[in-house]
């Protein structure tokens, strides 16, 4: 679970998938374009706000 500090929204938390391969650099799950275009439509931010988001969620855990 993300921590609450970081002011997600909730569909973002959706996203989990996608922060779990690109923390190991690779995107595997052919299912993640599926849930980034959901996550556009549900939250209304874009593919670059959200990718933003996961990144800094990313580097945030990683004490970064």
């Amino acid at each position: 679970m993300m921590d609450d500090k970081l002011c997600i929204h909730p569909k973002v938390m959706d996203c989990r998938p996608v922060m779990r391969y690109a923390s190991v650099g690779v995107l595997v799950d052919d299912d993640i374009p599926k849930r980034l275009a959901k996550l556009c439509r549900d939250t209304g931010y874009n593919r670059s706000e959200i990718l933003r988001l996961v990144i800094d969620a990313i580097l945030e855990a990683n004490g970064c």
